[in-house]
């Protein structure tokens, strides 16, 4: 059972890497694999200080865009799982 504290707000799937991101109330982008149900996600991107509430994932450059509700957009790569900017 997957299980996200205070819920999700934001998600995007990407088939060129076959990972689901999630983004909610708690700040932290989670990054899940389809195909292995477990608790915990395969990996967490942390850096909002408020919660999120827009995620897209750009398959062309393997980026996560992440937009939060106090409007500070970050920048990620999906293969690393840092962020890259900051748009304030």
């Amino acid at each position: 059972m997957v299980s996200v504290s205070n819920g999700v707000n934001a998600f995007d799937f990407s088939p060129t890497a076959n990972m689901i991101v999630t983004g909610g109330e708690d700040k932290i982008i989670r990054v899940w694999h389809p195909g292995i149900l477990a608790d915990e996600p395969t990996g967490r991107m942390v850096g909002h200080t408020f919660s999120i509430v827009g995620i897209v994932i750009n398959d062309a450059d393997q980026h996560v865009i992440s937009v939060s509700s106090s409007r500070v957009v970050r920048v990620w790569d999906l293969e690393t799982l840092s962020a890259l900017q900051v748009h304030v």
